[in-house]
């Protein structure tokens, strides 16, 4: 999930979209015996956060290699 940058200012944050989306997500899943998983970056605290709130707990790390070609 990611916020499109025009998006991304003084009126849209703060209004609980960012956890609202997943946790819809979150709850679908469940409802299907789906099983979720969140992904970050261990430097995006905000997505760590909202991960949290939706009910997810920070598994250990984990290494990430990515390509670009």
């Amino acid at each position: 999930m990611a916020t499109a940058p025009d998006y991304a200012d003084e009126y849209i944050r703060g209004r609980g979209y960012a956890t609202l989306t997943p946790a819809a997500c979150v709850e679908h899943c469940v409802e299907h015996g789906l099983t979720p998983h969140w992904h970050c970056w261990e430097d995006n605290a905000p997505s760590m956060q909202v991960a949290e709130k939706v009910g997810f707990e920070r598994p250990g790390q984990y290494a990430v290699y990515r390509f670009e070609w």
